[in-house]
């Protein structure tokens, strides 16, 4: 039975509360209807609809197939997660989980509570130039129309990526760079309008090709002022897998780590252009990079920049201190090139600097206007080393050449350097700089074997120095030379090359330097050392050197025939002054101690210091005349012995001879073909001490030498127009004093001298190789003295040679073909005095303008033709010294006669005379009769000699005194009465007769026809007469001229006409 229901009013408030009530029950169960349903749908339809909505809309906009592998909806907890994205082959994902807070609702902006990113991996890839296989997207975005709107409102709590990669696989490169391990969180981001002033505090890490990359910092990116700072750390980069995308530059990094720890400044206020200021430390580590188009190589270095700081805004850029320190030693290598900058076949290097480190402090960099500041630098312990290459060049000159690299390489060299020039050039100041501790070595390539140049202990300190000001630098500078030298130097420098300089160098090692000056000599330096103490200066293309200076404990190796060629101890130039424009110098004393000098003639008759000076093509070298040149030199103008004789021509045999001998002889200096005014030199006084030259002679075989020692001397007051007094002494081979005096002028151009030197007692039995050679007697004794006297006056010369040899005597016979074939005793004999002295004297002239002119040639040919002249036209030389010039070879008697008359007499008492000034002749005589004029004489001669019988016997028979047949004489009225008688008593016949048959009267003249016709003069007595010829002559030399009879020979007489000029009536004489 049912309970009836209250009859209750509709309008009381009983029942509109429960209507109410009802309502919210239905609204209760509807809401609950509603979350069942939400959460039905979010688990289990949501899923699966959304992640297929999801994939094609998400594919469409990326074009191509996206897939998800699972999408789980929280529908309560407002959060999703998907697993397993992935957009085609560049974008995966492990997990994505959103969680939106309900504040979302409330707040009407969406706000995030989590966002979390788990494994994200992007793979991008290069296919052709800079195309990705992501640029379609990018160029549909790009292309999109951007149009300012506010910015949304958001909020995003709790934000992490976590084991993300990024992987860029290059394909033009041939690379792979990789993003990984990338972490990022952000606890709170928002762009709400009241807590846009809240700073965002970012953090992410990540492995950049394995390099850790951390970055962190405070962000207000949507706040009013829109600033924030960020740390940076990153550890050992490795640059080069990111080169391919670097811009050219002019150095190429081979390999390289960069490292930084950097804090960012940002400031980007609205309607005002951003800033960004960069500070912190910057570091590269094992760096390796090929500078000036590949020509210079740095390896092995670490560079660090302390202090950094940057203002982009300002494009300024200011370092605390730049420093270079090694790893393991720093070292900058230089690629060995070949001439014309040309890399060498092989491209190898070799290192040129170690240092300990480099540093620059307080450096301001401003890129506006182009302007760097350095306040200080400092090079530590560096390790220079120099060469020389074979091409006779700096290695370091590759440097500046032009070329070495090619292709690519190059042309990314060259291209920013083309650029830099066409800007402002770059200005620059370094207030200090200075190096401690630095090593210098020199080599030369051209010298293997000699140890390299070097300096240590390099300390330098520069003062202010900056590019465009010319205002004078303060520099000093030291080091040791080569273990035992040491060097010094203060004063000042500038831009301009211009120099003033105290200099202080002692005992500087030479040797490994002579390479520069190898192109001049043929010489090679094993030893010696400078020392200089002065000043150097250098201004406005005027450069000056003044100081002492010494040259010490030098010798010198001559290359060509690898012996000593010069050695001293020491040679010191005192008050020396060194200028140019114009070129003068002052030297206030040159000093030469202890020196040595070896002259050499090799085997091939080459003069060594001929060779050692490689001769200026401008100049005519008179030294370079081939040897034959001498047989066609004409300066003798005569040779004179020295008792008078005079001596003229050379004879043909003697020219080869005399220029093999002359090679040994010293030759004329160089004379400039072109004549210009020189430089202006004065020379106070020079002096040497102790000296010694040695000669030696391998082209005479046996080997010639001779020695100049104790060598003394000095020259005064050295100036161009002056002559100078000389004085020299010395000895020769330790016994013959030498002795130099007179006056030179050696600088005037040409130079003018006038000298006297002497020498006494040489011994000559040395000399018997070329004695041996060219007389084919080797020399058993003797000595030489000689007077020399030259003058030399603007090109011409004058000399006066005077030779005297004591005691000369030839020993043994050489076979030589190159020997005279004369008599050479013959010419010793006739030569050498009563004393066995010889005393020649030579006289010669010429102009040493004359390329072909040597004096030594000359007075060697002029020797030679004395001798030869001796020995051919003996009787002319003893007739020059004895016998007032006449040729003494014969004595001419009158036709018919043997009895000497006054004038052969003269020649006879001439020829006694040197028959007793040279005692080694032996003379001989040769009676001759000539059958033309003879014949005539003797029947004159036998009438002459009957009219003198004739009165000498009525002389005996009155009993008056007669005396010798030939001192009878007649008169000329007794002529005609003793014709008469002798006529009467020769039996004549057909003698015209009267008519009683007795001898007819006839007049002289006829009588005189008839017995010059009667009287014979036949064969018989024409060899008679050449006989008695001969035996008077020898009869006079013997019995009045005193010559010994064993040194006189009489020989058969002889009767034949004249032959050229002499008369066939005459005595012959001939010398053995």
């Amino acid at each position: 039975m049912s309970t009836p229901t209250p009859n209750v009013p509709r309008s009381s408030p009983l029942s509109a509360v429960g209507g109410r009530l009802r309502l919210l029950c239905w609204l209760a169960l509807g809401a609950v209807c509603l979350a069942l349903l939400f959460g039905v749908l979010g688990y289990f339809w949501l899923p699966g609809f959304a992640k297929s909505r999801l994939e094609s809309a998400l594919g469409a906009a990326l074009h191509r197939p996206v897939s998800i592998e699972r999408l789980t909806v929280s529908p309560y907890a407002l959060a999703a997660t998907v697993e397993g994205f992935k957009a085609g082959d560049v974008l995966s994902v492990d997990r994505l989980y959103l969680d939106l807070s309900a504040a979302s609702l409330l707040r009407g902006v969406p706000v995030v509570s989590a966002l979390r990113v788990e494994r994200p991996k992007l793979h991008l890839v290069r296919e052709s130039g800079w195309r990705l296989n992501v640029s379609d997207l990018l160029d549909v975005w790009l292309a999109e129309k951007k149009e300012e709107r506010p910015t949304p409102e958001f909020a995003i709590h709790d934000i992490a990526v976590e084991g993300g990669e990024i992987e860029l696989v290059d394909k033009v490169a041939g690379r792979t760079q990789r993003l990984s391990d990338v972490e990022l969180t952000v606890p709170f981001i928002t762009s709400v309008a009241s807590r846009r002033e809240v700073f965002v505090e970012p953090r992410f890490s990540a492995r950049v090709n394995g390099a850790a990359l951390s970055i962190g910092g405070r962000l207000r990116p949507f706040g009013a002022a829109r600033d924030g700072t960020l740390a940076v750390a990153l550890t050992d980069l490795d640059l080069m897998p990111l080169l391919a995308y670097a811009p050219p530059s002019p150095a190429l990094l081979r390999a390289a780590r960069l490292g930084a720890r950097l804090e960012l400044d940002l400031q980007a206020p609205a309607g005002k252009a951003p800033a960004l200021s960069v500070a912190g430390d910057v570091s590269l580590k094992d760096v390796r990079a090929d500078l000036l188009g590949g020509r210079l190589r740095v390896r092995a270095a670490q560079l660090s920049a302390d202090g950094v700081r940057a203002d982009l805004a300002r494009r300024r850029v200011e370092l605390k201190a730049l420093r270079l320190v090694p790893a393991q030693g720093t070292a900058l290598a230089l690629r060995q090139v070949g001439q014309g900058g040309q890399e060498g076949p092989e491209g190898r290097t070799a290192d040129f600097l170690h240092l300990e480190s480099l540093g620059l402090t307080d450096i301001a960099v401003d890129l506006g206007a182009r302007r760097i500041t350095v306040a200080d630098g400092k090079l530590s312990a560096p390790d220079l080393t120099l060469r020389r290459t074979r091409e006779g060049r700096l290695d370091l000159m590759a440097l500046a050449a032009g070329g070495g690299a090619g292709g690519a390489e190059g042309k990314a060299a060259r291209e920013p350097a083309a650029a830099e020039t066409a800007a402002a050039p770059w200005s620059w100041s370094l207030a200090h700089f200075s190096v401690n501790g630095g090593n210098v070595t020199y080599g030369d390539d051209n010298l293997p074997k000699v140890k390299p140049f070097t300096l240590a202990g390099l300390a330098v300190d520069v003062g202010r120095l900056a590019s465009g000001e010319a205002a004078p630098v303060p520099l000093k500078a030291s080091a040791s030379v080569s273990g035992k030298g040491r060097l010094a130097l203060a004063g000042s420098v500038n831009l301009k090359g211009e120099a003033d300089l105290a200099l202080d160098a002692r005992q500087v090692d030479l040797v490994a330097l002579q390479g520069w000056a190898a192109d001049r000599f043929n010489a090679l330096l094993t030893r010696g050392e400078l020392s200089f103490k002065g000043s150097a200066k250098y201004q406005g293309g005027r450069a000056a050197v003044d100081g002492e200076l010494a040259l010490g404990n030098v010798n010198v190796l001559d290359r060509v025939n690898a012996e000593d060629l010069l050695r001293w101890k020491r040679l010191r130039l005192t008050r020396l002054s060194l200028a140019t424009a114009p070129l003068s110098l002052r030297v206030g004393e040159v000093a030469l101690n202890d020196f040595s000098a070896k002259v050499l003639l090799n085997e091939r008759g080459q003069l060594n210091l001929k060779g050692i000076a490689r001769s200026d093509p401008e100049l005519v070298d008179l030294s370079a005349a081939e040897p034959g040149d001498a047989e066609h030199v004409e300066h003798v103008e005569h040779v004179e012995h020295a008792d008078g004789a005079l001596v003229q021509g050379v004879p043909a045999p003697v020219a080869p001879m005399a220029d093999a001998v002359a090679q040994a002889a010293p030759a004329v200096p160089v004379v400039p073909a072109v004549r210009e005014p020189g430089p202006d030199v004065r020379i106070g006084r020079v002096t040497i001490t102790d000296g010694r030259v040695r000669f030696t002679d391998r082209f005479i075989r046996p080997n010639y030498s001779v020695r100049l020692t104790d060598l003394n001397g000095s020259v005064e007051a050295l100036a161009a127009g002056t002559l100078s007094p000389l004085e020299l002494q010395g000895s020769i081979d330790g016994t013959a004093p030498l002795k130099i005096k007179g006056r030179i002028d050696p600088l005037s151009s040409p130079p003018n001298l006038e000298i006297q030197a002497s020498a006494r007692g040489i011994d000559m039995p040395g000399f018997s190789a070329y004695s041996g050679r060219y007389v084919g007697y080797a020399i058993e004794k003797g000595k030489l003295s000689m007077d020399v006297q030259y003058k030399v006056e603007h090109g011409q010369l004058t000399a006066e040679n005077q030779l005297f040899l004591d005691q000369l005597t030839f020993g043994d016979k050489v076979e030589s073909k190159d020997a005279l074939s004369i008599p050479v005793n013959l010419a010793v004999a006739l030569l050498k005095n009563s004393r066995g002295e010889i005393d020649i004297h030579l006289p010669i002239s010429g102009s040493l303008n004359d390329p072909k002119f040597s004096i030594g040639g000359i007075v060697v040919k002029a020797l030679l033709n004395l001798v030869v002249k001796a020995v051919t036209s003996p009787f002319a030389l003893l007739g020059s010294l004895f016998g007032g010039g006449e040729d003494l070879s014969n004595a001419v008697f009158p036709p018919g006669l043997a009895v000497p008359t006054p004038e052969v007499e003269t020649r006879l008492r001439a020829l006694a005379k040197a028959m007793a000034e040279r005692p080694a002749l032996t003379l001989e005589v040769t009676g001759r009769a000539d059958p033309e004029q003879d014949k005539a004489g003797i029947k004159r001669a036998t009438l002459d000699r009957k009219l003198r019988a004739r009165k000498l016997a009525e002389q005996v028979r009155k009993a008056e005194k007669g005396g010798r047949l030939h001192e009878v004489t007649l008169s000329a009225a007794e002529y005609p009465l003793y014709l008469e008688k002798v006529y009467a008593d020769e039996k004549i016949p057909d003698k015209p007769r009267n008519v009683v048959g007795l001898a007819k009267s006839l007049p002289p003249a006829e009588m005189e026809a008839r017995l010059l016709a009667f009287y014979p003069a036949g064969d018989a007595e024409l060899r008679a007469l050449a006989e008695q010829r001969g035996r008077r002559t020898q009869a006079w030399l013997l019995e009045t001229g005193k010559v010994p009879a064993e040194r006189v020979f009489l020989l058969a007489p002889k009767v034949e006409a004249a032959k050229g000029e002499a008369p066939g009536n005459r005595v012959d004489f001939s010398l053995r």
